[in-house]
């Protein structure tokens, strides 16, 4: 986790970010002990790695609903800190 906020250049209000998506990566990955993964284990099912980002990564995310006129940006920009109940919402910090 302190690996994660300093190659990232985050400051230290981000370490239970870090320290929920290191918990997050670790349920993911493999254990011999188990054969299998902890995430695995619970939910028989084998987690899906294909759209991984890392932790700090400057990312662009579109605003919910229709497309606003040309005058109104329809993206956000910030820092990924991890994922919230799937991999397809994502928690930022929006810069």
């Amino acid at each position: 986790m302190r690996c994660m906020l300093y190659a990232s250049r985050l400051g230290s209000e981000f370490l239970t970010d870090a320290l929920l998506y290191a918990v997050w990566l670790y349920n993911r990955t493999y254990h011999s002990a188990i054969k299998m993964t902890p995430y695995q284990a619970y939910t028989y099912m084998v987690p899906s790695l294909d759209n991984l980002i890392t932790f700090g990564t400057k990312i662009t995310a579109k605003k919910p609903g229709n497309q606003p006129t040309t005058t109104i940006p329809w993206i956000y920009e910030g820092i990924f800190l991890g994922y919230e109940g799937t991999i397809h919402n994502i928690k930022y910090w929006d810069t």
